[in-house]
């Protein structure tokens, strides 16, 4: 919750080790209701991560959407179209960015 909240105050450069924290929690957090509302909120955060300047920014995003749904699915939760429901929610986003991350 406190990285949710703390992400309209990050630096741009510190984006990286913002997404990278983010993707050790979605490594290890067990997966239930809890973890699927963690990334319904930072799920928005990793896509347009995939735009970003920084190709260490851009794979880490990658690799973080990938590590969610290989986890997901490996889980057998029936999670994984509540997950692919909030990445093609993106492709109604309200700026062009967030919809060409979406593609992405």
């Amino acid at each position: 919750e406190a990285l949710v909240q703390a992400l309209s105050e990050c630096q741009p450069s510190a984006s990286k080790w913002r997404l990278r924290c983010l993707h050790k929690l979605v490594e290890l957090l067990p997966i239930d209701d809890a973890y699927m509302k963690l990334l319904g909120s930072i799920l928005g955060e990793v896509m347009l991560g995939t735009k970003q300047a920084s190709r260490k920014s851009r794979d880490c995003s990658f690799a973080m959407l990938v590590c969610m749904a290989q986890r997901i699915d490996s889980s057998n939760s029936g999670h994984l179209n509540d997950l692919f429901s909030m990445v093609l929610a993106g492709l109604a986003g309200t700026t062009p960015h967030m919809m060409s991350a979406s593609i992405l």
